[in-house]
């Protein structure tokens, strides 16, 4: 009988973890948004943002692009310490990468992909000022979530598009970027092509 039982009883203690998590996704989204909208400095951007943003599913990443690791390393960690039922651990993987997961009940909720300064493809990239370029030229794009407003910084449509065609060709099984690119119009295709000769060792084959 017990044998019975416990096959439906597993399921409903994964149906209320899920739902527990997903309602900690929440939260946190609501902390990752409401910390880098207080920022007025153009210090970082959110890059290759996603279809579903900002409704993003347990287990997302996001790539943000940095000036400095203190905005992770001291500020950010400090606000995420100050506030309940947060856990995190931060992973620098080298001086220009690190890591911030967010956890709960043993389960990755979000994760924060930062890169710091420069970007490190030397094969692809001959100029090492994209990613401050892409920061400093950023502008605040509004949107809603949990009913409030937030502000946070994105590219420009042309850095954007930059950005995406260099993830498609490092990694060509990432369509969705090459779709976004394949939507620009003539102008913004000719901006990109002039973009890509100044940045990267590429061309622009669409």
């Amino acid at each position: 009988m017990l044998r019975y039982l416990r096959k439906p009883f597993t399921y409903i203690i994964k149906f209320f973890r899920n739902v527990v998590n997903s309602l900690i996704k929440l939260y946190y989204l609501n902390l990752v948004f409401n910390f880098f909208g207080l920022k007025k400095e153009k210090e970082y951007c959110f890059v290759k943002k996603s279809s579903d943003f900002p409704h993003v599913k347990l287990g997302s990443d996001f790539d943000i692009y940095i000036l400095n690791n203190s905005l992770v390393t001291n500020d950010l960690h400090d606000y995420l310490i100050n506030r309940r039922i947060v856990n995190f651990e931060i992973n620098q993987f080298s001086d220009t990468k690190l890591h911030l997961n967010l956890v709960a009940n043993k389960t990755l909720i979000l994760k924060l992909d930062f890169y710091i300064s420069s970007l490190n493809s030397p094969i692809i990239l001959k100029n090492k000022n994209l990613l401050i370029d892409t920061v400093k030229s950023s502008e605040k794009i509004v949107f809603r979530f949990l009913g409030k407003n937030f502000y946070l910084n994105f590219p420009l449509i042309i850095f954007d598009s930059l950005i995406r065609y260099i993830e498609f060709c490092m990694y060509p099984n990432k369509s969705h970027h090459i779709n976004k690119v394949k939507k620009l119009d003539y102008k913004q295709k000719s901006d990109l092509e002039k973009l890509l000769s100044e940045y990267t060792n590429l061309n622009l084959k669409i």
